[in-house]
């Protein structure tokens, strides 16, 4: 049986890291009868990685216009596509994990749409989707934009309304089920603590049914890597550089605070911070409690619930504040570090000046003697060129004398 996989994430449940892996693993993918490639499509800020994108990304014309007509024959081209691998193999992945908040706030329209192609053309779909919890989802997903430049607020002001749609897990699994069935959707969860081989992606494979063989290659380091809060605090502070009258652009800061994360990352390593005290935790789960209820009844064991209860034995005063004592030293650190490696910078630019001076030099000493060889020449041509002239202006009155006096001389003559 043909089957189409379709991994919709949801974002922030290490999907980057799956489709890395992936993409790096494909040749053995194929030899167990999977086709994973990226689509002939670019979209600007979306890996070309996430090649289910074709199905929401936007189509514009020459103009710079959404093109709507542009985008639908985008969607059938891109099935036409996944059709021809069919041809091929018998089971075909398709990823983009920002389908499921697309589906929470734009409907299942095209959802819709690919289970129709599956249906006219016999093939199975299979919807892959994984749960966080809600309030490790919220962390994540708060540090996540206040990196990408996009988030201002303060970590608790976006807590008390992260209008995040997304993180009702009941409602949107109720319309992909309507779709497609429930039968359809392979759901997991994000845990660390209970994915098959303690690795996200070796989950992923038992999630398609695939075995684990030592032909799969892992990646050298983690993808996305987190930052500690207290240089998330420094970034949510320089997003809001960007603003009428700014001549600075965040974007500018961003990358020297990304690039000095990098280095400092044997620094950072050692941190251990708790963002949420457990009555934190208890507030944000409640909202969707019932939810949570809901799913857990539908898709899990009987008795099984989706989030185990997260206690810490943590009070509000053992989590992470932005006026925490480490924070003036990391401040301190981080500046001290940009500075050092501005100066350093600016040590191998002026060491790089001065090399280029000396060649220069070398280069004008050596055609020194050839350049004062050659303006002694021109200035020996420019003499002799204003004697020739001289002498020229001295013919020219002589002829014109010489003329002058013939033709009087006839004239006489003739009188």
């Amino acid at each position: 049986m043909k089957t189409l996989f379709l991994h919709i994430g949801m974002p922030k449940t290490g999907t980057s890291a799956v489709q890395y892996f992936l993409e790096i693993n494909s040749d053995e993918l194929k030899n167990q009868g999977f086709m994973y490639e990226r689509m002939p499509y670019v979209y600007q800020g979306h890996h070309s990685r996430r090649n289910a994108h074709f199905l929401i990304g936007m189509v514009y014309d020459e103009e710079g216009k959404k093109d709507e007509k542009a985008k639908a024959a985008r969607v059938d081209e891109g099935l036409n596509i996944v059709k021809e691998w069919f041809t091929k193999f018998d089971q075909v992945l398709l990823t983009e994990e920002q389908l499921w908040n697309f589906f929470g706030r734009h409907g299942f329209k095209v959802l819709g749409r690919v289970s129709k192609f599956c249906r006219e053309n016999g093939f199975t779909l299979k919807v892959v989707v994984y749960l966080r919890r809600q309030d490790d989802w919220l962390v994540s997903t708060y540090r996540q934009k206040v990196r990408g430049g996009s988030e201002q607020a303060t970590l608790i002001e976006y807590f008390d309304d992260p209008s995040e749609i997304s993180l009702n897990y009941d409602e949107i699994l109720s319309g992909i089920e309507k779709k497609i069935g429930k039968e359809n959707i392979i759901l997991r969860k994000y845990d660390f603590s209970e994915f098959k081989g303690g690795k996200i992606e070796l989950d992923f494979l038992d999630a398609l049914g695939l075995s684990t063989t030592e032909d799969y290659v892992f990646a050298d380091e983690q993808i996305n890597t987190s930052y500690p809060m207290n240089f998330i605090e420094m970034k949510r502070i320089i997003n809001r550089l960007d603003g009428e009258g700014n001549t600075t652009s965040h974007t500018d800061v961003s990358l020297l605070w990304e690039h000095n994360l990098i280095r400092m990352r044997e620094f950072i390593a050692d941190y251990r911070e708790e963002i949420l005290s457990d009555d934190m935790r208890a507030d944000i789960m409640g909202r969707y409690a019932e939810g949570n209820r809901s799913v857990a009844e539908r898709y899990l064991p009987e008795g099984e619930v989706l989030f185990s209860e997260k206690k810490k034995g943590l009070s509000d005063a053992d989590v992470w504040k932005s006026d925490n004592d480490r924070r003036y030293e990391d401040t301190v650190l981080f500046f001290a570090d940009i500075i050092t490696e501005q100066q350093k910078k600016m040590s191998r630019l002026y060491e790089r000046q001065k090399r280029i001076e000396e060649k220069y030099n070398e280069r004008l000493d050596k055609y020194k003697d050839a350049i004062n060889t050659l303006q002694r020449e021109i200035d020996s041509l420019e003499t002799k060129y204003r004697l020739l002239n001289d002498s020229t202006d001295t013919l020219w009155r002589r002829i014109r004398y010489g003329i002058k006096w013939r033709l009087r001389k006839i004239f006489k003559k003739g009188n």
